[in-house]
């Protein structure tokens, strides 16, 4: 500390012990400290940190914060290509163990000149929004499936007639069904953005896609069971094929969250105002829903096109 020209007191000498928080510290540890710590990152980016100390563990046990240099970095991006490793996943993870270093920096436990992300540009990932058109979401409704396919399939659609991301689909309890005057609604604070925003989705099961949502619930007894399908990775390698079998392109990345792109657009096709789009999906600004306008007026087009063939 004293080399580093930080002062050094008893009080924070022993804080430092106890957190391990020191250039000698494993990357392990020094994560989960800023974990523990931090009071305005969401739950889902700490259970990101997290899973991200695992892989790392996974490629080079024990690795400190000192060894996190250029070419830590490209020894472990190579590493995750040739485990299959999508460059969006990649990605994601480098952007948090930049954000790991910066914390660091932050505490001074690590010099700014030392900062390998530097040297080291990120490659920007172009979302592809795909989405579901209704005759597809039709088909996936119809498939007869049975065991875990049947579950994540459902799952999916519940997806489709809420617009939750994974994290809250996945998370939701019986508490967040409310009923209102004979109406059910959903409502709960989304993971991603009621912490940042005060975001709070209300969504009415009961009338939007027909109260579709709703039968889904009672037909596996609480919306607990109904979720309950295991993490992001494994469903979505399910669900790609409950997709195969629905006849559907496998050039198309479907996903969970394409289902939240597949709600928006199919409320928008259907002439739902975007404000009100905007406020059952979350959307902290206009503009995260304007995105999907175009895709909604292709559909249009195309639904046109397929009646007057």
């Amino acid at each position: 500390m004293i080399s580093q020209g930080r002062r050094c007191t008893l009080a924070i000498l022993k804080a430092a012990w106890h957190e391990n928080v020191s250039i000698s510290s494993t990357f392990r540890d020094f994560t989960l400290s800023v974990v523990s710590r931090s009071a305005t990152r969401s739950q889902h980016t700490k259970d990101s940190y997290v899973t991200l100390t695992k892989v790392v563990d996974d490629f080079r046990p024990g690795t400190t914060i000192k060894d996190i240099d250029v070419d830590f970095i490209n020894d472990f991006s190579y590493w995750q290509q040739s485990r299959g490793m999508s460059q969006s996943t990649i990605s994601g993870r480098l952007k948090s163990i930049r954000a790991i270093i910066n914390e660091a920096i932050a505490r001074r436990i690590m010099s700014a000149d030392d900062n390998p992300f530097l040297h080291i540009k990120i490659p920007k990932i172009k979302s592809r929004e795909e989405v579901l058109t209704a005759n597809e979401v039709r088909r996936l409704e119809r498939l007869h499936l049975n065991g875990k396919s049947a579950h994540v399939r459902d799952c999916a659609l519940f997806g489709v007639y809420t617009g939750l991301r994974y994290h809250d689909l996945t998370t939701l309890t019986s508490n967040m069904i409310v009923r209102d005057r004979g109406k059910i609604w959903l409502v709960l604070e989304p993971a991603k953005t009621s912490r940042s925003s005060g975001v709070v989705v209300r969504l009415p099961l009961s009338t939007i896609f027909g109260g579709k949502a709703v039968s889904l619930i009672e037909r596996y007894g609480s919306v607990e069971h109904l979720s309950h399908i295991g993490n992001n990775a494994a469903a979505n390698r399910t669900l790609k094929e409950v997709i195969r079998r629905c006849g559907i392109s496998d050039s198309r990345q479907i996903t969970f969250h394409t289902m939240r792109h597949t709600f928006c657009t199919l409320l928008l096709a259907k002439g739902v105002p975007i404000t009100t789009v905007a406020q059952l999906a979350g959307h902290t600004k206009i503009e995260q829903t304007q995105r999907y306008s175009h895709i909604a007026r292709s559909m249009i087009a195309d639904d046109v096109k397929r009646a007057f063939k």
